[in-house]
């Protein structure tokens, strides 16, 4: 089967991918214990397996919505579309309620205090606050209020290096094919070595309510993903779908486990598996989605502040599996919530102009522009 199908099972994939995330972050939030995953493989855990599919799927995905935007500006309004929306809305969310309702401080203080807002630097992307004053000190990870929204600056970099190389279908394909050349060597230069980390922290230790983060290498490495998504798309229609190739690729996947060769092999694997999934139409899997929507960006974005809180409030009256469903049952009402009405609703405006915003879009163009992310 040929790439260019318009039917695919990406929401089911991503949501998968999501609560890969999830799964790993509650591990550790909820001090349950160590990865399974990391323990089998010896070389990635099941977050950063999560995180390497949502990349591989936006490149896919976003450079075959690219390749049929009307202009780069349009591009990325409808980039900006989705990824903000929502993710401000969780930001006042964490601060206002989450922070609200942990803060060991008077909430008088915490509410005037200018390192609660500091936050807010996370509405950058760039710039990362993790920490609110008095939240979650006592939490087996302190202090962290949402540990999972550190990469959404690394794919919204990945959507202004398209912007950059966009012009036309040929010169897009030549940068991503000299991009990716050169990011595989520069990888197998460095991977191995010390992890490169820039951060500046003021104020001591436990309290550092200001934080740049950047891992230039992890954020290296999950671009050069996003590019092999997007040069699936850009080759979608010589490349093919084949059972015998994807279960050729699983199989040397799982033979590279614990071997010094893992991240090549899962270079060349990895992608063409999650491509391969995500492609094998499943007519009722679609009509469930359409349903109930992509929930998959809200229970990304909530189920880290989600899982905090519920520690703080829980730990003493339920034990580590009553914790872990309701972490669940109200990372998926969030993302319900988050869904259809913030996110839907902000794509209803995809079809629109950046020129033309003021004019609000009909409820039928809310519901026909649906898109992936």
């Amino acid at each position: 089967m040929k790439l260019e199908t318009r039917n695919n099972n990406f929401d089911l994939l991503r949501l998968i991918a999501a609560f890969m995330v999830a799964y790993s972050h509650f591990l550790r939030l909820l001090d349950i214990g160590e990865d399974p995953l990391l323990k089998i493989t010896g070389n990635i855990d099941t977050s950063e397996l999560g995180v390497i599919v949502f990349f591989i799927i936006s490149g896919y995905l976003v450079t075959k919505s690219f390749t049929y935007a009307k202009s780069r500006t349009q591009f990325l309004f409808n980039r900006v579309l989705r990824i903000f929306p929502g993710y401000l809305v969780c930001l006042l969310f964490c601060v206002f309620i989450v922070g609200a309702l942990s803060t060991t401080w008077n909430i008088y203080d915490y509410l005037t205090s200018y390192k609660t807002y500091l936050f807010f630097l996370n509405s950058y992307l760039f710039t990362l606050q993790y920490q609110l004053p008095g939240v979650f000190e006592a939490n087996p990870r302190q202090y962290t209020v949402n540990s999972a929204i550190w990469t959404l600056c690394i794919e919204f970099l990945a959507y202004l290096m398209l912007f950059v190389m966009f012009n036309n279908k040929k010169i897009l394909k030549t940068y991503c094919v000299i991009g990716l050349t050169l990011l595989v060597v520069f990888l197998n230069i460095i991977y191995h070595e010390e992890r490169v980390l820039f951060a500046h922290q003021v104020d001591d230790p436990l309290g550092a309510y200001f934080l740049y983060y950047f891992n230039f290498t992890e954020s290296l490495r999950f671009v050069l993903y996003f590019f092999i998504g997007s040069m699936f798309s850009l080759f979608k229609s010589t490349v093919t779908t084949n059972k015998y190739i994807f279960l050729l690729c699983v199989i040397s996947w799982v033979l590279s486990w614990q071997t010094q060769y893992y991240d090549v092999i899962e270079l060349l694997t990895v992608p063409y598996c999650v491509l391969f999934l995500g492609l094998t139409y499943n007519k009722n899997i679609d009509l469930f989605f359409k349903k109930v929507g992509d929930l998959s960006y809200g229970v990304y974005l909530y189920h880290s502040p989600v899982a905090q809180f519920v520690w703080y409030k829980g730990h003493l009256t339920f034990d580590t599996f009553e914790m872990v469903l309701m972490s669940i049952f109200l990372t998926l009402l969030l993302s319900a919530i988050s869904w259809h009405l913030v996110e839907r609703m902000a794509l209803g405006y995809k079809s629109y102009s950046y020129s033309k915003i003021k004019n609000r879009p009909s409820q039928s163009s809310f519901e026909s522009n649906r898109v992936n992310k």
